[in-house]
């Protein structure tokens, strides 16, 4: 009875699980500042080009920078807007209004009055014991706050001044236009020597197997005379 056996090979390192972490973090970190440097870019540009208030989808976005909703909201939150038909803005919605081009003014609506082209709001901020002097005319309405995200707008703000330029896009995008580099460097290395190493077993002159002499046999014949 024969015995089979099988060459014994060396088992493949198996990784740690440290580094597959860190590595897993390393991506996430990696994605999460590509996608903030988009959206960031994305609300500069369509700001500097239109010269208006940024939109996404059609919903407008301002930073708070008074105290005046409080509590509804606080200075340095980030408020959303969706354009709305003035007709539509009943006692208690949170508007923003103001002139074209001029500075906004994000307050609750406690008055509607008339209707129609003669369509007007009394408006105070929550914060505020008396009502807001005149009144908003339905051409100043700019939008009607969905929600507001807190201290995101100190954020937003940073990004539009020279230093959130630099350090948010600028330094970020120069690391990760290195990192990049680098990899196209070490994956072209790479391929080198896979290339390298091919050539040089194909070079190599093909190895003659050992001669083995047949083994000798001896034929007796037998005759019977």
């Amino acid at each position: 009875m024969e015995e089979q056996t099988a060459p014994l090979t060396a088992a493949a390192p198996r990784k740690s699980p440290v580094i597959t972490v860190l590595r897993v973090l390393g991506n996430a970190v990696f994605y999460l500042l590509l996608l903030t440097m988009a959206v960031l870019l994305f609300f500069l540009f369509q700001s500097r080009l239109t010269g208006g208030v940024p939109q996404v989808f059609g919903y407008q976005v301002y930073i708070v920078y008074g105290g005046s909703m409080s509590p509804a909201f606080e200075a340095g939150s980030l408020i959303i807007a969706e354009p709305v038909d003035p007709a539509d803005i009943e006692v208690g919605d949170i508007i923003t209004y103001g002139a074209e081009g001029s500075t906004y003014t994000t307050h609750r609506v406690t008055q509607v009055h008339g209707s129609g082209a003669d369509l007007f709001f009394t408006t105070r901020g929550d914060a505020n014991e008396v009502e807001d002097r005149g009144v908003v005319s339905a051409a100043e309405l700019r939008g009607r706050v969905v929600t507001a995200l807190p201290y995101l707008g100190y954020f937003f703000d940073f990004t539009r001044s020279k230093n959130g330029l630099l350090f948010l896009i600028i330094i970020p995008g120069l690391i990760i236009i290195i990192l990049e580099v680098a990899k196209i460097f070490r994956i072209s290395a790479e391929m080198r020597r896979e290339e390298e190493e091919k050539k040089k077993q194909l070079e190599q002159p093909p190895t003659e197997a050992p001669y083995t002499p047949e083994p000798k046999t001896t034929t007796i014949t037998i005759s019977d005379d």
